[in-house]
């Protein structure tokens, strides 16, 4: 926890204004530990040197525990006054131990599993080093063709909101200093699963009623619930980017709802103002983000490149780059990280309490409570004196089941549908027949013979049929739903020849 208040006014005051542009800039850990080596290669033309590295405020993507104390050790030897970097990390739905994607939990209706398994969460993540989850995504969608439908917790505006304002409370606690809490920041803001045709990136054009009936409120549920970091959208709204859209961030964010926390571009987005056609360069770039109170860029380096002479130009004063500056020292002294800069990271920790029983427990009635029961005209439940089960389809025996945005899950440790009835049901004989691909270009049907033979030979069937998981995520939309490859022709043949049988989708959408 805690203990000591430090002046950031003094501290401001010893700040130059490289120092300062610098505590606004957020690089990937491949940029830390060795700096001469991340300056002379690949990310030469961003323009660094190593005097900019010691003056870098927040680090993205860093991947143990191990690696964190490193790189914010080397850190502090460098910065002259001694301010420790923010760890930052995409933590959607577990850290180490992989709980139900946010779709699924949604679907759980259940606001206080979510709480525990966000808890469970933080503590595997402080522990792994990470100070800040870019954590709960509650953008509003209706429309399952976009990509990320798998990060949101449903299409009703309300549950959507009651379950970010769980994932806040179970990151962050009473308290973000404790050593097994993490902050969080809301995304997108605002309308990005609003995107026209479901594709992702795309331009939303919706009403101010519409807006603010359906898409502003759980945004509204997590600030209320004191996340303290806010991070634009990638989507332009009514024609104006978020990243530099006034009414969204100024009229609404900050005055109406009187955020005064951190706001974080998302990756690369000052400089995709450029794309968007509304800044002509990075220099015009820079002024539209940080006119609109951009605090952090993350990644693109705008602010590195041209906020400096904005300031020495009189385009913006250095009371204005303070503004910013103090909301992101206010943060770092808010997580304690000036008294513990690794805030609990612990390669020894982070061995003990990642993926114990009591993690995998929880996870386990995480599922248990999101599964959804589509139809049933009688077929279950199985009968529990079945002898020989058939597990058909791509998902049978697969361990690919963890979901886009896994954090630091690993394949190994998933259990399959396969091995899970063998646990479950361990004097049963469990067949599992692959029958086909699930790739939008498997049309190959020579596994049909064997996985008929298996269905007609067994008491019950489970079809095990879907998408394959990196067929959801950011950037991947798709355009049509439906079962991919011949699955479809496949389930068709296989309840032909055994009645018995029930179908378990696998999906992100």
């Amino acid at each position: 926890m805690k203990s000591n208040k430090i002046n950031i006014d003094k501290l401001l005051k010893e700040m130059t204004i490289d120092e300062k542009i610098g505590q606004l800039i957020q690089l990937t850990s491949n940029y830390f530990g060795d700096a001469e080596a991340a300056v002379t290669g690949p990310w030469a033309n961003l323009g660094l040197s190593n005097e900019d590295l010691k003056a870098i405020g927040s680090c993205l993507n860093c991947h143990n525990a191990e690696s964190a104390i490193k790189i914010q050790n080397e850190h502090l030897k460098g910065d002259r006054h001694k301010i420790p970097l923010i760890f930052m990390m995409d933590v959607i739905h577990g850290c180490r131990t992989i709980y139900p994607i946010p779709l699924a939990l949604g679907a759980s209706f259940d606001p206080e599993i979510v709480e525990e398994c966000s808890k469970m969460s933080a503590k595997e993540s402080a522990a792994s080093g990470v100070h800040l989850t870019f954590t709960p995504m509650v953008d509003y969608v209706r429309d399952a063709r976009w990509g990320r439908v798998l990060e949101t917790c449903g299409e009703d505006a309300y549950l959507n909101g009651v379950m970010g304002e769980a994932q806040v409370k179970g990151f962050q606690g009473d308290d973000i200093s404790g050593p097994e809490r993490i902050a969080t920041c809301v995304k997108h803001f605002a309308a990005y699963g609003g995107c026209e045709g479901g594709r992702d990136y795309n331009t939303v054009e919706i009403s101010e009623r519409s807006l603010r009936t359906y898409y502003l409120p759980a945004y509204k549920a997590c600030l209320d619930a004191g996340s303290p970091m806010v991070m634009p959208s990638f989507n332009d709204l009514n024609g104006v980017p978020s990243i530099a859209n006034q009414h969204l961030i100024q009229d609404i964010l900050r005055k109406e709802w009187g955020f005064d926390g951190v706001i974080i571009s998302d990756y690369n987005a000052v400089k995709e103002l450029m794309n968007h056609r509304v800044a002509k360069d990075m220099r015009e770039a820079a002024r539209l983000a940080f006119s609109n109170t951009c605090d952090i860029e993350m990644m693109s380096m705008a602010y590195h490149q041209n906020l400096k002479s904005l300031i020495e130009e009189g385009v913006f004063t250095e009371e204005e780059l303070d503004r910013s500056v103090r909301r992101i020292l206010e943060l770092k002294e808010r997580l304690g990280l000036f008294d513990d800069p690794h805030h609990g990271a612990s390669p020894e920790k982070e061995q003990t309490v990642c993926l114990t029983k009591e993690h995998r427990d929880i996870a386990r009635r995480a599922a248990e409570g999101s599964a959804v029961l589509l139809k049933n005209d009688g077929t279950l439940p199985f009968s529990k004196d079945i002898k020989r089960i058939a597990l058909i389809g791509p998902m049978a025996d697969s361990k690919r089941i963890r979901g886009s945005w896994f954090c630091f899950g690993e394949e190994k440790d998933t259990v399959s549908v396969k091995e899970g009835i063998e646990n479950l049901l361990p004097s049963a004989e469990v067949v599992a027949v692959r029958g086909c691909g699930n790739r939008y270009d498997d049309t190959d049907k020579s596994g049909f013979a064997e996985a008929i033979e298996a269905a007609r030979s067994a008491d019950a069937v489970i079809l095990c049929l879907g998408e394959p998981e990196n067929y959801s995520g950011e950037g991947n939309s798709r355009s049509v739903i439906n079962l991919t490859g011949v699955q479809d022709e496949l389930a068709q043949e296989i309840i032909a020849v055994n009645k018995n049988t029930a179908v378990l989708l696998f999906n992100g959408r």
